[in-house]
């Protein structure tokens, strides 16, 4: 029996003519359709994507052993032990979820560090060429204005 535990022994699998045999097999079996995703009422299915920067088709989908190859050596190539995944369901169950948070530069839009929500300052021009600010606008933009005619 062949055990795989090291990365050269796991990658002289992975690059086997059975290997890659099977997983097409298994991926047809699926019907090219995330398993993971299908239990949990979605789908996600396999695509014919073309990535420019790596000159090959995008991996979408890949097919996983259910109980995990190191463990189980003798289970390899075994129909039962695979299933096909999507990359997020695949890095899901094995622990390599990331999530990324980026920080983005604060506007002045946002509050502030208590959760206050600052005050926008208002400039326009007026039909005179006025500058008004705050809450002083010109009375062809509010129907709020004083009586009588001129700059507000």
């Amino acid at each position: 029996m062949t055990e795989y535990k090291t990365r050269e022994q796991k990658r002289k699998f992975y690059d086997s003519r059975d290997w890659k045999r099977m997983r097409l097999y298994i991926k047809q079996r699926d019907n090219y359709e995330c398993q993971e995703c299908k239990r949990n009422g979605f789908v996600k299915i396999d695509t014919n994507e073309y990535s420019e920067q790596a000159k090959r088709k995008k991996i979408q989908l890949v097919v996983d052993h259910i109980k995990d190859l190191e463990d189980y050596p003798e289970l390899a190539l075994d129909e039962e032990n695979l299933e096909t995944l999507c990359v997020k369901c695949h890095n899901k169950k094995h622990g390599r979820h990331f999530v990324f948070k980026f920080k983005r530069k604060p506007t002045k839009w946002d509050g502030d560090e208590n959760g206050d929500t600052p005050r926008l300052k208002i400039l326009v021009f007026c039909c005179w060429g006025h500058r008004c600010r705050g809450n002083r606008l010109p009375r062809f933009l509010t129907k709020f204005t004083r009586k009588g005619g001129g700059h507000v």
